[in-house]
């Protein structure tokens, strides 16, 4: 009985847990919008946030669509900034002699420039999305 009672406790917190991330993705969506919309019109928060989502509301396949475009472009940035500079990296290592010669292992160091690569790819990506949300409402208010 008490291993009833602990797993629809656990299902129970999963449920909320669910709700409160897609209330939680929601917001951020929605506030994003409207800080955009503020900067474009420079109107208040709550009068940006509600023509923002009216006008995401309108053209739901269009931001669908151009949203998931958007985010394949960014992974595939965060990908490409990564691998690149592991790949320069790797190069630099094999190839000059201070480190040619000092280096045994070329595995670790290219793994920690990964992760280091990544971060700033995550952080130079997510300028570029806000630079493509931009866009995108820019192009649904001029419709």
């Amino acid at each position: 009985m008490g291993g009833n009672k602990n797993s629809f406790t656990r299902f129970l917190l999963s449920c909320a847990n669910c709700c409160l991330a897609c209330i939680e993705r929601t917001i951020k969506i929605l506030t994003r919008n409207a800080y955009i919309y503020m900067a474009i019109e420079g109107k208040s928060f709550i009068t940006s946030a509600s023509a923002a989502l009216s006008l995401i509301m309108s053209n739901p396949a269009l931001v669908s669509t151009l949203a998931g475009i958007g985010g394949v472009f960014r992974f595939l940035g965060k990908v490409f900034i990564s691998l690149i500079t592991v790949y320069i990296c790797f190069y630099i290592l094999d190839t000059y002699e201070p480190w040619k010669t000092t280096v045994n292992s070329v595995f670790l160091p290219l793994v920690v420039i990964f992760i280091i690569s990544w971060i700033i790819g995550v952080i130079f990506m997510s300028v570029y999305g806000m630079a493509i949300d931009t866009v995108l409402i820019c192009f649904l208010k001029s419709r």
